[in-house]
């Protein structure tokens, strides 16, 4: 009898150490597939962040080239449905491309409504940057705007040496100085202080949506310039009528207004107005694991 119970005993501690294991080995598996998962969905993020921030890229080259002709070095839209077309094609291209590089897919749609309108001011003809050809006080290129999310100057050349044209952008005040230090060369300041010295003119200041490169033959330098995506208003001051720094312009306004120019050019300068100035675009990724949805503006800012 004794023995009996005893077997008993055993075997249930036996069944239970058994149970206990099972359970050990059960509950392993089910924090190792967690682990998995969690490692599988941060990966598909990454790569879905990895992946928007280069098709954003992307769509800011395709506004560019598909919104600009090659006298008006500006990104602009008229043609609203050549652009649907343009997009749509891409969209095409891009879905086949990632299908096969990945298992994701990416859809893009490019939406009007939710586009941002504005004008294009563009002074085509090389002259100083006053109002008029001859008044060197400070003047607005574009007023009334929510942003300005380009500008373009093309410095050709200065007059009498200490000549300078200073432009400011009225969100915060950002100022930037282009000085004619004599013969071919420049310097530019940013609120007083140095970022790009000894260029050669010509050479190029573009500024994007506040991030700003200015380049000459053999220079490149980078800087932002305030908060100009939100600014309403764009100075120009030249510093004296006469022998200034001279050049041309374009300047692109969401919204926006201007006394200063017609849409007839005039002295080699004139308005564009009624145009798309940052096409928006709903961007769908999906893969196995996750499925992202977000709006990107071509020129960045908020859709």
């Amino acid at each position: 009898m004794v023995s009996r119970r005893g077997q008993l005993i055993l075997t249930a501690a036996i069944l239970i150490g058994l149970t206990i294991v099972a359970s050990a080995v059960l509950l392993n598996q089910v924090h190792a597939s967690a682990d998995v998962q969690a490692q599988q969905d941060r990966q598909s993020l990454e790569e879905t962040e990895r992946i928007i921030e280069q098709l954003n890229d992307q769509l800011s080259d395709l506004f560019f080239e598909a919104g600009t002709s090659e006298d008006e070095p500006a990104p602009y839209l008229q043609d609203e449905d050549s652009f649907s077309e343009t997009a749509s094609s891409f969209n095409d291209q891009y879905t086949n491309l990632s299908t096969l590089q990945s298992s994701g897919m990416v859809s893009v749609n490019f939406s009007t409504s939710e586009s941002h309108e504005g004008i294009v001011v563009i002074g085509n003809q090389t002259t100083a940057f006053t109002r008029d050809g001859t008044n060197p006080s400070p003047w607005n290129v574009i007023e009334d705007a929510t942003g300005i999310p380009y500008v373009f100057l093309e410095i050709e050349g200065g007059g009498n040496q200490g000549d300078d044209m200073t432009v400011t952008e009225s969100a915060d005040d950002t100022e930037l100085e282009v000085k004619y230090e004599g013969g071919d060369e420049f310097d530019i300041r940013k609120n007083d202080d140095p970022i790009c010295e000894g260029l050669e003119g010509p050479f190029e200041i573009e500024i994007i949506n506040g991030v700003g490169a200015i380049q000459d033959d053999g220079t490149v330098c980078e800087f932002r310039f305030g908060d100009v995506a939100t600014a309403e208003e764009l100075e120009f001051d030249p510093s004296q009528a006469g022998d200034e720094i001279v050049g041309n312009y374009t300047v692109v306004g969401d919204e926006g207004d201007t006394s200063d120019f017609s849409p007839e050019p005039s002295e080699g300068r004139y308005l564009i107005d009624d145009v798309i100035t940052n096409p928006h675009f709903q961007v769908t990724y999906h893969d196995p694991q996750i499925t992202y949805q977000t709006n990107v503006m071509a020129y960045g800012g908020e859709p």
